[in-house]
């Protein structure tokens, strides 16, 4: 990835610096060089390291509730996404197959402080699961899901 000299690594205090963007993981590993006759001649190489960075799991808090005989509803605070670009919010109707509903960028969810609204019409029972994302070069990253959170309206 990269060659260091002798004089570079010491106006870094012999300091290297690894990255690893959202969604990467990435092993590293160093060799000295010297050259010799005008050739280089290399030590073995250092050990493996691994470096990743992964996105939070997005939190969800329950922040209050309303209710109509129409419909209810739940509002959720979302933490936990401060590198995240944005949100997707599933929802399913029988807690294992799960349809994207909406999805929130940044933007978007600082305007709403971080809230989200779940609902269920009368008669329906709701699941609701979000994941964060994050753009790395054009193309999304995912978080895994939130909790699962439950919403009823019996009445009907």
């Amino acid at each position: 990835e990269q060659t260091l000299t002798k004089t570079q690594l010491d106006q870094q205090n012999n300091d290297i610096y690894v990255k690893a963007a959202s969604g990467e993981h990435n092993y590293y590993k160093v060799r000295a060089y010297k050259t010799v006759n005008g050739k280089k001649v290399y030590s073995e190489y250092s050990k493996v390291i691994e470096m990743s960075c992964s996105i939070d799991v997005p939190t969800l808090t329950f922040a209050g509730a309303g209710a109509s005989p129409e419909e209810s509803s739940a509002q959720y605070k979302i933490t936990d996404i401060e590198v995240a670009d944005g949100i997707e919010v599933y929802k399913s109707t029988d807690g294992t197959n799960y349809k994207l509903e909406q999805t929130l960028t940044k933007t978007q969810l600082d305007q709403q402080n971080n809230d989200i609204y779940v609902r269920a019409a009368s008669g329906e029972y709701n699941y609701y699961k979000v994941r964060a994302y994050k753009i790395v070069n054009g193309k999304k990253v995912y978080s895994e899901y939130s909790r699962v959170v439950e919403i009823s309206n019996a009445a009907g």
